[in-house]
């Protein structure tokens, strides 16, 4: 797998219509923006639009700008990284977002109950080689952030540490729909959690404005709009690996904008539902993390392919929990995780329907359902 990735990505890099048709385009201009220019202007499209022509070599229309639509606390990172150099940013980016990738798979392995040396290094890999995390890399977005947030949110509440938990869920507002749902339900219990995750969010818009002014903030509150509305902006709402790009895919006559008001309100019963389970139910914890992840990903209004990274927290969260039973090893479960890399990578090449995202979010519900209510033993 990691040769064919290396593959992918020298095929990538070595083609000037591919990288600058990517996500980092974006990210690019925003910190190119950033440090060479104003950083007040990080969110005006207008800018972005020129940074984004200079890179392609042709004019762009309004509503073909690539927006920035993350978080002002990335900012500073992304301009540390960029040079004046399209492709040496480019890798600069995938080798900062690569290493923060093998950091979310250490704190995954480090959840689970001790294992051998070899066992451990083979789940590292597979759990760094899987597959939405390194469409992420050649993409050039920044959803090793947002893994590496849910990978501490996971250690600290599976090792009882819930103020790591908290801060673990802070760095997930880089992706504000995401975080929103999975830290709602701790308002109402183990608090502690909530309350780091606010004191976190406050650090860091805190620094934001310290670093960049106000109006970063406002314009990032600005864009989100152009990503919520749905419409131009390379947004694809097709390609989402949602219930909207489901919906879109399904009835593609249908009036958008009633689909797009349809799923905003999911998402607000979603968030009452998963506020619900965490009061309600007994759930082993493990189970619930799966439960969370997978609904927020599939009522999320905005989600794109590249942050299925997510599913590494129900994954794991399953290991636990046939670890705890005694009947799997970690051989066994590495060697199905990269199984499942390939059939994920197989389905992206081939232009069918993602299907193999859909059946992980119905089939790891179900398999951990098993798990946790019935007693008989499995073999793996």
């Amino acid at each position: 797998m990691s040769l064919l990735y290396l593959l992918l990505w020298m095929q990538l890099i070595g083609s000037f219509k591919l990288r600058t048709t990517t996500d980092f385009v974006a990210f690019y201009a925003a910190g190119w923006i950033a440090r060479y220019e104003s950083p007040s202007q990080v969110y005006n499209l207008d800018s972005q639009r020129v940074v984004e022509e200079h890179v392609s070599g042709s004019s762009i229309r309004a509503n073909q700008v690539n927006p920035f639509v993350h978080p002002p606390f990335v900012i500073p990172l992304i301009s540390l990284l960029i040079t004046p150099d399209f492709v040496n940013s480019y890798e600069n980016w995938a080798m900062g977002m690569l290493l923060l990738l093998m950091i979310s798979s250490l704190l995954l392995i480090f959840s689970l109950p001790y294992l051998g040396k070899m066992d451990s290094l083979l789940l590292f890999l597979s759990g760094l080689l899987f597959f939405p995390g390194m469409v992420s890399l050649l993409n050039g977005q920044d959803s090793a952030i947002l893994l590496l947030g849910a990978a501490i949110w996971f250690y600290g509440l599976v090792k009882g540490k819930f103020h790591i938990a908290g801060i673990g869920l802070a760095l997930t507002t880089i992706r504000p729909q995401i975080s929103i749902i999975l830290a709602f339900p701790f308002l109402f219990k183990l608090r502690r959690i909530w309350w780091w995750y606010c004191g976190g969010i406050a650090v860091l818009a805190a620094t934001s404005i310290l670093i960049y002014g106000v109006e970063n903030v406002q314009g990032f509150l600005r864009i989100l709009t152009v990503s919520a509305s749905g419409e131009g902006y390379l947004i694809n709402e097709r390609a989402m690996v949602n219930l909207l790009g489901l919906l879109r895919t399904i009835f593609p006559g249908f009036s958008p904008n009633v689909l797009r008001y349809a799923i905003w309100l999911s998402y607000l019963v979603a968030i009452v539902g998963i506020c619900l389970l965490w009061l309600r139910a007994n759930l082993a914890i493990e189970y619930y993390v799966t439960l969370a992840v997978i609904i927020s990903i599939f009522f999320s209004p905005h989600f794109h392919y590249h942050d299925l990274v997510l599913l590494l927290l129900p994954l794991f969260g399953i290991m636990r929990i046939l670890f705890q039973k005694g009947v799997a090893t970690g051989a066994a479960l590495a060697l199905s995780m990269s199984l499942l890399s390939l059939f994920m990578l197989l389905n992206h090449l081939i232009p069918l329907f993602h299907v193999m995202p859909y059946v992980l979010m119905m089939g790891l519900p179900v398999f951990g359902f098993f798990l946790t209510k019935k007693s008989n033993q499995l073999n793996l």
